[in-house]
């Protein structure tokens, strides 16, 4: 259908297995739903059930793209296939999602 070719699909399929994202709290300060992003540091994910997982002992596994809230987290390389994203109403901006053994992973 026409929809393939205009919307990207985050998830096929959603699981237990699924990372949902948050924004960190110095990262959530910083009204990202509403401003629009410029210069200093990008902006810092984690699992929304990160204390819940880690008691479990379940560990998400990272994807090329996730969602924070409506928002999508996506890999830089989806990001180029992607093309010029910058318009009044849509922004491109880096981040990082810190996985639940505060290991960072860059290129989001």
């Amino acid at each position: 259908s026409q929809y393939n070719d205009q919307y990207y699909i985050v998830f096929e399929n959603y699981d237990e297995n699924t990372l949902y994202l948050k924004p960190q709290k110095h990262s959530a300060m910083r009204d990202y739903e509403y401003t629009k992003l410029s210069g200093g540091e990008p902006m810092f994910f984690e699992n929304c059930y990160r204390d819940e997982d880690l008691a479990r002992g379940v560990s998400r596994p990272i994807k090329q793209a996730h969602l924070d809230s409506t928002y999508p987290v996506f890999s830089d390389e989806i990001k180029h296939s992607l093309g010029n994203v910058d318009n009044a109403c849509c922004q491109v901006y880096p981040g990082v999602i810190v996985d639940d053994h505060d290991k960072y992973h860059e290129g989001y």
